[in-house]
């Protein structure tokens, strides 16, 4: 299956847990500790991944809370066929040269931040004081007792910058060039309840926009499929952080993403690597999406055969999936057409269940009766079809058959 790895938020994860089954991708979770938000979060979490980069054990929580109870961060790294990597947030929080979330240092230091007016004062120190103001601030404020002074001494070398146009390009090119295939999501550029966008939120989309433009970048702001969706079934929780996706919304996303970027990638995947990508992706892929039932889906299957078969024109995978789509169409001609590709081409006891329902087909016996004369008729076919008429009672055209073989 086309393995496919988030590197962010909900916003990003959701999507691909809700539709991997319908799309026939395998989310690859391997070495991933949890959420990210700023581009700087993303190349440690990169790092990570790829065994350059390991958290000191106090760092670890304010990294991935969950750290000692993830089989997954131990083992090793296996790289994905794409990563969707989103780019949310500006703040950049750090700990001796270590990326940090802002939500897991609240919950680890729980005590000090409960008072709101201490914790805006600290907050404002670590973007714009240096360490000797945040130490002096915190010896007046938590240093009652040795456990607070110890905690004191980690949150004094807490800094928090904001991500410039220069640092995300700079950000952004060492994601693509250390992973490979790389999508960039924006955030979501809601309104507020006075139908206003959120400012700071509002500048930063356009600014990881304009940075992936200037590397050529391949970027993805969820904001115009949103404002189609309609906010409120798109956002669940409207009037307050504006940040989670609804699942239905989610659901979309991942089929927008499909068509404007991992349709393109498979499709260039089978031109360069035919004997992996044909089988390891395109044939998961395809089923998945003949099993939705969904015409539309089917469409973009077809597109996809026909790059297949542009540059692998006898594939017997792609005459199969083919065979599985007419009869899933209802079309007799196409069914007969590529029913005769397959048996020309393939083994058509080769197919399992498909076979199974071939031999059901009314037509079955008209289509022996042509293909018997056929030169190219694969052996396995006819034996196949030899058997299937043998069982109908049509002796005289089984032996027909019987003596192509």
């Amino acid at each position: 299956m086309l393995t496919i790895t988030p590197i962010g938020s909900c916003r990003v994860a959701t999507p691909l847990r809700l539709c991997r089954e319908s799309h026939g991708f395998r989310m690859n979770m391997t070495r991933i500790w949890g959420y990210t938000h700023s581009s700087s979060e993303a190349v440690q979490q990169m790092r990570y991944l790829k065994g350059e980069f390991e958290p000191d054990e106090r760092v670890w929580p304010l990294i991935s809370p969950k750290w000692q109870t993830n089989p997954r961060l131990r083992e090793p790294f296996e790289p994905s066929d794409l990563y969707i990597v989103e780019i949310s947030s500006q703040k950049q929080m750090q700990l001796d040269g270590a990326a940090i979330q802002l939500n897991y240092l609240r919950q680890a230091y729980a005590d000090f931040f409960a008072d709101p007016e201490r914790a805006k004062a600290f907050n404002r120190l670590t973007l714009h004081g240096s360490e000797a103001e945040r130490r002096a601030f915190l010896a007046e404020h938590w240093g009652s007792d040795p456990r607070q002074r110890e905690e004191a001494d980690l949150l004094a070398r807490i800094e928090m910058t904001r991500t410039d146009e220069a640092a995300l390009i700079r950000d952004m090119e060492a994601l693509e060039a250390g992973l490979g295939e790389v999508l960039f999501v924006t955030h979501v550029n809601a309104r507020d309840n006075m139908g206003e966008r959120l400012a700071g939120r509002d500048r930063f989309i356009e600014t990881v926009k304009a940075a992936g433009r200037k590397i050529g970048a391949r970027v993805y702001d969820p904001t115009a499929l949103m404002e189609q969706f309609g906010q409120e079934r798109a956002i669940e929780d409207h009037s307050t952080a504006l940040a989670h996706f609804t699942e239905p919304f989610s659901e979309a996303v991942l089929d927008d993403w499909y068509e404007r970027f991992i349709h393109d990638q498979i499709a260039a995947m089978v031109s360069e690597n035919p004997e992996d990508a044909i089988e390891r992706v395109v044939v998961p892929h395809a089923e998945a999406f003949i099993a939705t039932g969904d015409a539309d889906k089917r469409d973009e299957v077809k597109l996809l055969l026909e790059a297949v078969e542009s540059y692998f024109p006898a594939n017997p995978e792609a005459k199969r999936l083919r065979l599985e789509l007419a009869i899933v169409d209802g079309s007799e001609a196409e069914v007969k057409r590529a029913f005769f590709q397959v048996a020309m081409n393939s083994d058509l006891s080769a197919l399992g269940k498909l076979g199974e329902l071939l031999a059901t087909l009314p037509m079955i016996e008209e289509w022996a009766e042509e293909l018997k004369e056929a030169p190219v008729l694969n052996a396995g076919s006819a034996g196949w079809l030899a058997r299937i008429l043998r069982g109908q009672g049509r002796e005289t055209l089984a032996l027909a058959l019987e003596n192509r073989m």
